[in-house]
């Protein structure tokens, strides 16, 4: 009976202290915290301050583990660090944050690693949005803001979990670690430096949760993502005046023979819905080659002599090499760019160039971890309902199972679909649900001191 008064402890704190919870992901959202490559004027140095400060009144050691590429070579080529990108990318001043809460029984108990990043996609209209993005308001028990959902909710719920944990005096058996990532919505290279300390340290850590949105429901893989640029060649002239065929040196429309080679794309991926290695058990959606940009044209009196598809391809962990590379997809994209191009017979001379720019990675936790079983069974306490599922973007979960053996999940408040979404918005219910369960995975899966 203590062990069950002292949950309940923890849990009606954590609704007392509702409004403090509310209040920290407000000022997390306010700090702006855009990923540092993607923004001219800002990045995650704020947030990463609050989320130290935060620590440090808990009385916990506030430590960091910078980025630094030149201890990375290693991993040059892998996903996380791609040549041409990754290595453009200044990380000065964007550290990862972390820290450790000591348990009774140090090795002798299982250990747990809550872990999440703090970077946020840009914001590319304000005005579409209901409430302004970075103001964190609240309305009909959202609170609405950039990040809300991916995934400074997570963070924020883990931070106050932790706090809860402390404040109601319950003596863990065994350690929980705390991290706040940068970088990830650039490829992840936040988690592959942290997870390369975790590797050089010996850092030995039983399971983890990252708290990527997920409706409350366990995710237990992520799909791997490859950005593509396709670029589509055309010859230039004047577009008001009668040109001859291209065979006689007339033009051609580079933006023409893209959309011919786009709706080929489209068939391509009408193959994939249905083939057994581009679909998942745990996901609704098939893996998918989807155009996410055009560039093209120079002129409104001109053929265009270039046009620039941009796509994300997804992939599955079953998918990947030995490295977590999706290389056998690059190779069936690349033969079917080829094959597509030579029926044209322009395209035939001029095949359209393949420039792959970035690659993330995927993971997975099988069903029959021990984790899996512990984790439903204490989160089906707060969350009757709580099902598995997967994530059909790309998470941080791959790199500390890679490098440090560490196993992880994903579990975080919101609806994924809100995530880069213009109102994107996080339901303050979940978030306080969500802050329960991750005290309560600390408690069960750790063990703790009846007294």
């Amino acid at each position: 009976m203590e062990g069950y008064r002292k949950k309940e402890e923890v849990l009606k704190w954590i609704d007392f202290h509702e409004n403090e919870l509310v209040e920290l992901l407000r000022d997390m959202v306010r700090s702006r915290p855009v990923n540092g490559a993607l923004s001219e004027t800002e990045d995650e140095r704020k947030v990463q301050q609050i989320v130290k400060e935060r620590i440090q009144a808990m009385g916990l050691e506030a430590d960091c583990v910078p980025v630094d590429l030149k201890e990375l070579e290693a991993y040059r080529g892998m996903p996380g660090f791609v040549s041409g990108y990754t290595d453009r990318i200044d990380f000065s001043g964007r550290e990862n944050l972390y820290t450790r809460i000591k348990g009774s029984r140090g090795g002798e108990a299982k250990s747990l690693m809550l872990a999440g990043h703090a970077d946020v996609v840009p914001v590319e209209n304000p005005a579409r949005w209901e409430y302004p993005p970075f103001e964190g308001q609240t309305a009909g028990g959202f609170l609405y803001g950039r990040g809300t959902v991916d995934m400074l909710g997570g963070i924020a719920g883990m931070l106050m979990a932790v706090k809860a944990l402390k404040e109601n005096q319950v003596k863990l058996k065994g350690d929980i670690w705390f991290g706040s990532i940068v970088g990830e919505e650039t490829g992840g290279t936040g988690m592959l430096a942290f997870s390369e300390f975790l590797r050089k340290a010996g850092i030995s850590v039983d399971a983890a949760i990252m708290g990527e949105p997920t409706n409350l429901q366990l995710s237990l893989l992520c799909r791997g993502i490859l950005w593509v640029d396709v670029e589509v060649y055309g010859k230039t002239g004047h577009l008001e005046v009668t040109q001859p065929h291209w065979s006689q040196g007339g033009v051609v429309s580079a933006i023409e023979k893209a959309f011919y080679l786009a709706q080929a794309i489209e068939q391509l991926n009408r193959d994939w819905e249905t083939r057994p290695d581009k679909n998942h058990e745990l996901l609704r959606l098939p893996c998918q080659a989807k155009l996410s940009k055009i560039q093209g044209g120079h002129h409104h009196s001109s053929y265009p002599d270039r046009c620039v598809l941009s796509y994300n391809l997804q992939v599955l962990p079953h998918e990947t090499d030995e490295k977590g590379l999706g290389t056998a997809t690059k190779k069936e994209f690349e033969a079917y760019i080829a094959g597509v191009a030579a029926a044209d017979p322009w395209m035939r001379e001029h095949p359209p160039k393949v420039d792959w720019i970035l690659e993330a990675d995927c993971g997975e936790v099988p069903k029959e971890h021990p984790f899996v079983d512990a984790f439903l069974k204490t989160g089906r306490e707060i969350m009757p309902d709580m099902e598995l599922t997967g994530s059909e973007f790309h998470t941080d979960n791959e790199w500390p199972k890679r490098l440090a053996g560490i196993p992880t999940v994903n579990f975080g408040p919101g609806n994924p679909a809100l995530a880069h979404n213009d109102n994107e918005r996080c339901s303050i219910r979940q978030l306080v649900d969500y802050t329960k369960i991750i005290a309560c995975q600390c408690m069960d899966w750790c063990g703790y001191e009846e007294e």
